[in-house]
């Protein structure tokens, strides 16, 4: 353009050559730079920090130059810290560490969470749960915190405060399989049966392999009264597990409380087909020995009352 306009001339010339000069020589400082750092860290830097490690002296003087760090990387260096001494098997700097991560930055969910894990592992349910409750106060759409907040208070048997992490986790559409399963034992605890049901058959839904949830589902739903269903789901879970002894007691008790409820408003063939199904399901249940000895009197003393029933003259 300056060509064409009659502008370049000698000055114009010069201009152009030192302005690209220095674009070199900027380019050729960043990368010395860049790659010096690297150099630094990875030649001199963690070299001396393998050799001094298990000096305190040298970690007490990385933690001092660390302390003008951003919250963050501070958090992330005592993140660090901790893992180191969880090597060494000093319990009491890997508690002061992870505690120190979410001291330092507050404000991220991250840090609470992993001190609240590390206390959980320990054993320390009610750290545990603090410490998620921290994490969840920083982000209240951490799942992660609200999961495991979840799972420590189920394992702590603080049932009522287990339902605050469940029930925003399931307003979030977040829960899992294992979530749903402490949702539901939680509810189950606290009498709220519907609740508890719902939780069960969330989680089977999610992961269908989870059986045992389908099959306290199925349990809640026969105490309810609601036979029909439990039967649907007991049924269930013996086809795909004919083997599972409680799962065909479930399904004979189901069969059993239905024909005393429902039994006179069907056909004798009827009854005498599901009473049939019963005794074979008691028999099924004794031959897989998979009960002691007081309960299996009890149920054959049942499988003899229910066949009385089949001997008897019926019609419909």
């Amino acid at each position: 353009r300056e060509s064409e306009s009659g502008m370049y001339n000698a000055q114009v010339d010069a201009s152009f050559r030192l302005g690209m000069a220095w674009f070199i020589f900027s380019e050729i400082m960043f990368f010395a730079c860049f790659f010096g750092a690297l150099f630094y860290a990875r030649a001199l830097a963690v070299p001396w920090l393998a050799v001094n490690l298990a000096s305190d002296k040298a970690l007490a003087r990385l933690e001092a130059v660390a302390a003008d760090l951003s919250p963050y990387a501070l958090g992330l260096l005592h993140e660090q810290f901790a893992y180191h001494h969880q090597l060494a098997g000093n319990g009491e700097e890997v508690i002061r560490h992870y505690r120190l991560c979410g001291e330092v930055c507050p404000n991220h969910p991250r840090f609470h969470a992993i001190y609240g894990t590390h206390m959980l592992n320990e054993g320390h349910l009610d750290e545990a749960a603090a410490a998620y409750d921290r994490a969840v106060a920083a982000d209240s759409t951490y799942v992660y915190g609200l999961k495991m907040g979840l799972l420590a208070r189920v394992m702590n048997a603080d049932y009522a405060g287990a339902l605050v992490p469940a029930r925003a986790l399931e307003r979030m559409g977040q829960q899992d399989a294992e979530a749903c399963a402490a949702h539901g034992l939680a509810a189950q605890q606290l009498g709220l049966s519907e609740e508890a049901e719902r939780a069960y058959l969330r989680g089977y839904g999610l992961d269908p392999n989870r059986l045992d949830l389908l099959e306290r589902a199925a349990g809640l739903r026969l105490v309810a009264g609601k036979y029909p269903e439990a039967e649907d789901a007991f049924r269930k879970v013996l086809a795909a597990r004919p083997d599972h002894g409680q799962a065909a007691l479930g399904l004979a008790d189901a069969l059993w409380q239905d024909y005393l409820a429902n039994g006179k408003s069907r056909t004798s063939a009827v009854n005498e087909a599901r009473l049939a199904e019963t005794v074979s399901l008691i028999e099924k249940v004794l031959a897989l020995g998979s009960v002691d000895p007081a309960q299996a009197s009890s149920l054959r003393a049942w499988a003899d009352q229910v066949g009385s029933l089949l001997a008897a003259p019926s019609g419909d």
